[in-house]
């Protein structure tokens, strides 16, 4: 099923059927994300669209591509659990962080590309600072590998 942002057109989100309000939920804060880069980085989003694709047994939890990301049905959460939101928000402002640099940047080798994953992972570790606080921030440094 396809939903559209209603904050932003040019985002869209898919899922799988009976999947649609935990989509609706998880996804609420997106538009957020492409608001904070574009101003952080005074620039408007390099592509025309945006596509979320939440899957059944994805390979990895988050998997970004050129003006699209694949992400896990793992991600998708209710109200009720708090915990997931702070996960899920971690994964998906890697993945639009990620979407500003994939055609600014290009990899000639696979050495090259600690370049673009680290300037989104800066950019993402911004984001978190700024709307989740220092504390969460600091956590995710130390966590992440």
């Amino acid at each position: 099923f396809r939903y559209v942002d209603p904050n932003m057109h040019e985002i869209a989100y898919f899922c799988l059927p009976g999947l649609m309000s935990l989509l609706r939920w998880t996804t609420r804060f997106v538009y957020e994300m492409f608001e904070f880069y574009e101003e952080a980085l005074g620039t408007r989003f390099p592509y025309s669209g945006f596509r979320a694709v939440f899957v059944h047994e994805a390979y990895t939890e988050m998997t970004s591509y050129a003006s699209m990301c694949v992400l896990s049905n793992s991600l998708l959460h209710t109200s009720a659990i708090i915990d997931q939101t702070y996960i899920t928000r971690r994964f998906c402002a890697l993945a639009v962080a990620e979407q500003f640099y994939s055609c600014f940047i290009s990899i000639q080798h696979t050495s090259d590309e600690w370049l673009a994953r680290g300037i989104s992972n800066y950019l993402c570790g911004l984001y978190l600072k700024k709307f989740f606080g220092t504390s969460e921030y600091r956590h995710w440094i130390h966590t992440v590998r």
